[in-house]
C-alpha cells in the first residue's frame, strides 16, 4: 500500500488492491483535514506578510481650524505608516519648524493621518510639541468633523494645541499612534 503527501502536507493512503479497499477507511476525513491545514497555512502566510511589510512613507499636513500655520524656511516634515491588518494602521510623524519665517496661524491644530480613521473612535495617537512655550504633551483625536485629520488635545491643560501653544522657530512635533481605519 503506497501513498503520498498531498499539497498541504497530509499523507493520503493509496490502494492497489481494489477487492480490499482498506485505504478508503484510512482516508476518511483526510480531505477535510487537508483543507483545514491549507486554510491555516494561508492565514499564517498572511500574518507573516503583514508583519514583514515595510513602512510606507506619507507627507503629513499640519493645518489649523481657522488659518493654517507655516513651518518656515528649512522646515522638515516626515511621516510613515504600516497597515498591521486590513483595519489597523500604525503611524508616526516628525515635524521640525524652520529657523525663520514660522507663522503660527490661528485655531486648533490638526495633523493629517495616512488612512481615513473610523469615525467615532476618538483617540488615534499621542504626541509632543517642544517649542517656545516648552514641552506640550497631547493626544490626537479623530472623532471630530474629519476622519482624515486628528486634532491635538493638550494633556496638561485639556485645551487644544493651537497658535498659543508655542510653535516657533526650530519647534519640533513628534507623533505616533495606532488606530482603526474606516
Amino acid at each position: 500500500m503506497a501513498g503520498a503527501i498531498d499539497g498541504n502536507g497530509i499523507y493520503v493512503f493509496a490502494e492497489t488492491d481494489t477487492a480490499s479497499p482498506f485505504s478508503t477507511l484510512l482516508n476518511l476525513g483526510q480531505s477535510a483535514t487537508s483543507t483545514k491545514v491549507g486554510n491555516l497555512q494561508s492565514q499564517i502566510n498572511a500574518i507573516t506578510t503583514t508583519r514583514d511589510a515595510a513602512w510606507s512613507s506619507y507627507t503629513p499636513t499640519l493645518t489649523a481650524s481657522t488659518t493654517n500655520p507655516s513651518l518656515g524656511t528649512g522646515a522638515s516634515v516626515a511621516g510613515a505608516y504600516k497597515m498591521l491588518d486590513p483595519k489597523t494602521c500604525a503611524w508616526r510623524v516628525s515635524i521640525s519648524a524652520g529657523s525663520s519665517g514660522v507663522t503660527v496661524g490661528s485655531g486648533t491644530y490638526y495633523i493629517s493621518v495616512p488612512v481615513a480613521a473610523l469615525g467615532g473612535f476618538p483617540i488615534v495617537g499621542q504626541g509632543w510639541l517642544y517649542g517656545t512655550g516648552g514641552f506640550r504633551p497631547f493626544i490626537l483625536d479623530a472623532s471630530g468633523s474629519s476622519n482624515l485629520a486628528a486634532r491635538m488635545i493638550r494633556t496638561d491643560t485639556g485645551g487644544f494645541i493651537d497658535a498659543t501653544s508655542g510653535l516657533g522657530a526650530s519647534s519640533i512635533f513628534t507623533m505616533s499612534g495606532i488606530y482603526q481605519v474606516a
